[in-house]
């Protein structure tokens, strides 16, 4: 079953359809958190590539083109780009959200893919939302100054995680608890100034995090 989600992540709202490997009844509790921003009113089309609503930013994960299939699904115009192109580049196409995609780097790696120059600056000035996906959760934290560690042990699989209500990405849910897709090694251990944790593994593990006044949203699991 399909699941309509509704985020108010942007000024404004707009259901989002979410799929995810997992039974019915699993799904039910874990399909979450790609934000409302990347979809727009159904039936409306952009008139060129320049006016892209979502850019996703790809590190080499296995799941980039689902999350797009994911994102078209809702008639929302995205483009996969390369996670090394130039903040020009990426800009060019004047997105709406930027999400940025899992990997199977470690951003702790000599040379392992990193976001754009500017990217955040440039999300900031223009209030655009940005959400990482596994990868694109460390991303973040290495970024903007926080730390990612190598885990005791790998988590992958479905797994439970413990969510913070009062989050944005969760304040519509009834439970705390739902089931979800990890595939991690690695793992933040500290967060960036102004951010917050609003999941946990079963483990311990931080696996959803927030900056609500910049709108930056990380999930180390996959919700497409």
């Amino acid at each position: 079953r399909h699941r309509s989600l509704s985020f108010s992540l942007c000024p404004f709202r707009f259901p989002l359809l979410l799929w995810l490997p997992v039974t019915c009844a699993e799904q039910k509790a874990a399909v979450r958190s790609l934000p409302s921003c990347i979809a727009r009113t159904a039936g409306s089309q952009p008139t060129a590539m320049e006016e892209a609503q979502c850019v996703i930013l790809d590190y080499g994960s296995q799941y980039t083109q689902l999350i797009a299939r994911r994102v078209r699904e809702q008639s929302v115009y995205s483009m996969i780009v390369p996670g090394d192109n130039t903040l020009e580049r990426v800009t060019s196409y004047k997105p709406r959200l930027v999400v940025l995609s899992g990997g199977p780097n470690s951003v702790m790696a000599e040379g392992a893919p990193t976001v754009p120059d500017g990217l955040f600056e440039y999300c900031a000035s223009e209030q655009v939302p940005v959400l990482g996906i596994c990868y694109g959760l460390q991303l973040i934290v290495h970024s903007l100054g926080g730390e990612v560690v190598a885990g005791e042990t790998r988590e992958y699989g479905r797994m439970e995680v413990t969510t913070d209500l009062k989050s944005l990405l969760y304040h519509d849910e009834h439970s705390d608890k739902q089931m979800v897709w990890m595939s991690h090694g690695d793992v933040a251990k500290t967060l960036p100034d102004g951010f917050r944790v609003v999941g946990r593994s079963s483990t311990g593990a931080v696996v959803a995090i927030e900056h609500a006044e910049r709108r930056i949203y990380g999930l180390q699991y996959h919700p497409e």
